[in-house]
């Protein structure tokens, strides 16, 4: 499952949090989902810009890449 932040502060800029979940079928998933995205990167991992946030202790916080991509299917419930 995935759940999009309501607020950001750039309109091009979309945060995900993410709860991965199995299904056997398309068709499966389908049913469990109101939207459905297939995307793909389109840099390599290493040519990404990659973010690094550390709390005060020096201990990491979170790790991410900005990337940008190339969606090739969209399924939404109506």
């Amino acid at each position: 499952m995935a759940s999009f932040n309501t607020y950001t502060s750039n309109q091009n800029e979309i945060n995900v949090e993410t709860q991965y979940e199995s299904y056997g079928t398309l068709s499966e998933l389908s049913n469990y989902s109101d939207l459905v995205v297939i995307a793909s990167p389109i840099d390599d991992f290493e040519n990404r810009k990659h973010i690094a946030t550390f709390y005060d202790t020096g201990d990491l916080q979170d790790y991410y890449t900005l990337n940008q991509i190339v969606y090739s299917n969209l399924d939404h419930k109506k």
